[in-house]
């Protein structure tokens, strides 16, 4: 094997020896003696093991040699400047309350996903105060403590398969934005695969799929797809929340509450219905509204049109969708190349806008038109909004808009 480590290698790297060294490809791992002893072999960098049982020597992280506590697994990481992983914890108790890095991507997770077969636990508190860009996740675990945290910076925590049995309350500083996501998919015991046991407050916007809720306070627009909420939900934004939900089944007598600003209740048309049959309560400031899920439209207009100034339609949930639009002109303007634009929200969560007509000469001769189409997929978060562009100087112009939205596949 003479030879074969001929380069330079980053600390806590790993690597793998080409097969003209070694009878078959081989792992190797470079670890900084000072910082965790040599031989301390990781599946792949920032990827560590804990079991508060373990009691065989030195504790590197490793399966076979695993930290006895998360705090030492993020120590360990801090220490070689990683930002980023996952560990794993056993399919036991940790009795410990977790204090998570204030910024970048980590994941506490269990050997087994399945939160309610033989449940990972935290028995302890989980504080999540960030002042950088972070993306915490939280997978097929019980945790038995208060959830709590302030987010000084852009902060998004995810509970895939979770058991919350304790209250969950996520702030943030003005101007920030925080995002909790709660998913999970399949049956458990309670019809969802995720259970959200006592009150979620989060001073900005949730995501959920697959969730049992007991009560729900939320400051930022909101979505629930495929949930049980059991006590109800309320907003305390400064202006509008807008909570949307579709196939969310609920308990009687939900209520529904403006904390404060205004709260819009947004429903696919199978969900109100269904929600009527439990005699909801709803506050002062909330209002019901039904979801279209395909929209229409058509206006004979003057002038170029501003993106939402003329609402279609808020298309929720996420899925594929086509815009299909005509522009045919009337009256010959002067000046201008119409253009009807799409916008909505795409699943990396950045807001789009596409066109889909090509443009119309407003100048040309009267009859004339173009039509077009666009396939895309939406997130399910914001409207679907169109516009209408390229308009320089209208003069006496007139024309003829049409334009639909269609959900095609989910």
């Amino acid at each position: 094997m003479a030879g074969v480590l001929q380069t330079s290698q980053p600390l806590g790297e790993r690597f793998t020896l080409p097969a003209a060294n070694s009878p078959g490809n081989v792992d190797v791992f470079v670890v900084d003696p000072a910082v965790g002893p040599a031989g301390s072999v990781q599946p792949f960098r920032g990827r560590y093991f804990v079991d508060p049982l373990f009691a065989g020597g030195v504790q590197t992280g490793s399966s076979a040699n695993p930290f006895t506590t998360i705090a030492a697994a993020f120590a360990f990481a801090a220490a070689l400047a990683i930002t980023a992983g996952q560990i794993t914890i056993p399919n036991a108790a940790v009795a410990e309350n977790v204090v998570m890095p204030t910024a970048g991507f980590w994941e506490i997770t269990a050997p087994n996903t399945k939160s309610f077969v033989q449940p990972a636990t935290i028995a302890g508190t989980v504080t999540i105060n960030t002042t950088g860009n972070t993306f915490h996740a939280f997978t097929g675990l019980q945790i038995t403590g208060a959830i709590t945290g302030d987010a000084l910076a852009q902060t998004r925590v995810l509970f895939s398969e979770c058991l919350l049995t304790a209250a969950l309350n996520l702030t943030a500083s003005t101007g920030q934005s925080l995002r909790v996501i709660f998913t999970a998919e399949g049956p458990g015991p309670t019809g969802v695969n995720g259970f959200a046991a006592a009150a979620v407050t989060v001073a900005g916007g949730v995501v959920a799929r697959g969730y049992r809720f007991s009560g729900v306070t939320v400051a930022a627009d909101s979505e629930f797809n495929t949930c049980l909420v059991d006590v109800g939900l309320s907003s305390n934004g400064a202006g509008l929340v807008t909570a949307r939900f579709v196939d969310v089944y609920f308990s009687p007598n939900v209520a529904f509450n403006a904390l404060s600003g205004t709260l819009n209740v947004a429903a696919a048309p199978a969900t109100i219905a269904s929600l009527l049959t439990q005699i909801p309560v709803l506050g002062a400031g909330v209002t019901l509204t039904p979801l279209a899920e395909n929209a229409a439209l058509r206006r004979v207009l003057a002038a170029g049109v501003g993106m939402g100034t003329i609402p279609i339609t808020n298309r929720y949930p996420a899925g594929m969708i086509v815009c299909e639009a005509s522009l045919q002109l009337l009256v010959p303007g002067t000046v201008g190349a119409a253009v009807l634009n799409v916008g909505y929200v795409d699943l990396l969560g950045v807001v789009q806008t596409k066109p889909v007509t090509p443009a119309l000469n407003i100048a040309g001769a009267a009859g004339s038109d173009v039509q077009g189409s666009y396939f895309f997929q939406h997130n399910g978060t914001g409207s679907l909004l169109f516009s209408v562009t390229g308009i320089v100087t209208p003069g006496p112009l007139s024309y003829s808009l049409a334009v639909s939205m269609r959900a095609i596949a989910p």
